[in-house]
Order: structure tokens, then C-alpha cells, then sequence
């Protein structure tokens, strides 16, 4: 069982601010790879839609994100300037970082089309890392 999951940006924007106005992730969808019926991939995707929920993803206190970079960062999502700005997020994979890994990787991709779909408008892919933190009694099997 997962007991907890912490998000970790992988991706660096460098110093820069973003000069547009974050807006919450308003939808968020599953692309047809994402399999949410196998643990661990269910718990991810459902943590990933309560930060998304969070009034400021990436400035709200959260144990959803990992404390030591909230700590350090007081804009500790660097992607969100950038990518929340109100585009539908897609979860495209979620997969294992390595075999029998703590750490799963979790794309998101922002992008919103027209009526039709014809013109799809892309921001850009976000790459976190997902830590499972697994109860201290499966620790002490795999040992």
C-alpha cells in the first residue's frame, strides 16, 4: 500500500519568472496509457489531481511536495509560472524511473484545441518525479 507520494520537479527553468499570472489546473485528463486500475499508478495520479487542486500549486504549503525543496524554494514547482495558466493537463505516463524503483516519472502535458481539434495549441510537457513512500511493515519484507 502507498502510504504517501511526493512530487519533485526534474525540469529546470533556470532563474527566470514567467511575466504571465498562474492559474489553477482546472482539467485534467488521462492519456490511454495511463492504466490507474495498478498501484502504484492510481495513488500518483491521485495525488498529482489534489496538488493540482491546491488554490497555487507550487506556492501552497503541501505534504503533497516534498518539504525539503518547499523549504529551500518558496516557488518550489518551477514549471508552474509557466504551465498553469489555465490549459487542460493530460497525464501521458506514468512509469517506474528504473526497475523496482521508489521513484516513478509522471508526464503532463498542457495543450488545448479548438471546437473541432483541428488546432492544437501546445505549452509545453511537464516531467515530475513521484517518490513512493512505502509503510515501514513492506520495508521490513523486502529486507
Amino acid at each position: 500500500m502507498v502510504r504517501s507520494i511526493v512530487c519533485t520537479v526534474l525540469l529546470s527553468l533556470g532563474t527566470a519568472r514567467a511575466a504571465v499570472s498562474q492559474r489553477p489546473v482546472q482539467v485534467m485528463t488521462l492519456g490511454w496509457a495511463v492504466d490507474t486500475t495498478q498501484s502504484p499508478v492510481r495513488e500518483i495520479v491521485r495525488t498529482l489531481l489534489s496538488y493540482f487542486g491546491l488554490p497555487h500549486p507550487g506556492r501552497t504549503p503541501t505534504p503533497l511536495w516534498s518539504a525539503e525543496e518547499q523549504a529551500r524554494f518558496p516557488f518550489y514547482d518551477l514549471t508552474a509560472d509557466v504551465l498553469y495558466q489555465g490549459f487542460p493537463a493530460t497525464v501521458v505516463e506514468v512509469t517506474p524511473a528504473a526497475a523496482d524503483s521508489a521513484i516513478w516519472v509522471v508526464k503532463t502535458l498542457f495543450a488545448r484545441a479548438d471546437s473541432d481539434g483541428a488546432n492544437i495549441q501546445p505549452l509545453g510537457l511537464q516531467r515530475l518525479a513521484a517518490q513512493i513512500r512505502w509503510p515501514d511493515k513492506r520495508k521490513e519484507m523486502r529486507a
